[in-house]
This record gives structure tokens, C-alpha cells and sequence, in this order.
């Protein structure tokens, strides 16, 4: 077998491997949705499950009720750990994190017109 063909092989086998890794299926679950004491907004918490070889991580997105969830990371928090949440007011909200030693990956204090305060349960 030439050198050259066996260069364009290798080629395209990486490719296919590249194609074949990213076309893994990321699933979202809504586990709740509490809405905003004026309506104008809901609290959603889902998982996303990425198959197998990946951990469960749970999320919490905010976004204008009656809005479908979009695909993603949630735009207020992302972390290994279960969380709750409570309105407060209609722009404020506490999240209760679960298990402190797990990780967090985003934890934004706001999002939109929204306030978020982060505590840790006991």
C-alpha cells in the first residue's frame, strides 16, 4: 500500500471517529418548573444525561413563562449536584444546593431581571 493512501485512511478514519463523537444524543428532563410569583418568569430544573461514559448534571434555567426550554446548559446553574428552588418575590430566587462537595460548573447571582441567591443546605 502507498504512503499516500495510507495517509488519506488514516484521514478519513479520524474524521468518521470525530463525526461519530459528537453526534452523541444529550438528553434534557425537566424535573420541575415553579413559576415567578407575578408569572412573568419560571424557574426550570433538568437534567441532562450525555449517554453512558458521562455523569448526570442538573440544571436551572430561567426563562419567560410559557417559553419552551431551550437545548443547552442551564443559563443559571449547572453542577452535579441536586438543587431546589424558591421564589421569594417576582424578581428574586433562592436555589438550595444539596451536596456541597459536588461540582458546579456555572452559577450566575442573575439572570435577565432576576436575582438569584445561593445557599447550601445542612
Amino acid at each position: 500500500m502507498s504512503y499516500k493512501k495510507i495517509i488519506l485512511q488514516s484521514v478519513f478514519y479520524m474524521i468518521f471517529a470525530i463525526m461519530l463523537t459528537g453526534c452523541v444524543e444529550i438528553e434534557n428532563t425537566i424535573l420541575s418548573e415553579s413559576v415567578s410569583p407575578n408569572n412573568k418568569y419560571a424557574a426550570v430544573i433538568f437534567s441532562r444525561d450525555a449517554g453512558a461514559t458521562t455523569t448526570t448534571s442538573y440544571n436551572l434555567s430561567i426563562i419567560k413563562n410559557g417559553k419552551e426550554l431551550a437545548s443547552g446548559v442551564g443559563n443559571a446553574f449547572h453542577s452535579d449536584s441536586t438543587f431546589s428552588v424558591e421564589w421569594v418575590g417576582d424578581k428574586k430566587l433562592v436555589v438550595e444546593i444539596h451536596n456541597e462537595s459536588k461540582r458546579i460548573i456555572i452559577q450566575n447571582e442573575k439572570v435577565k431581571e432576576i436575582m438569584i441567591e445561593y445557599i447550601y443546605a445542612d
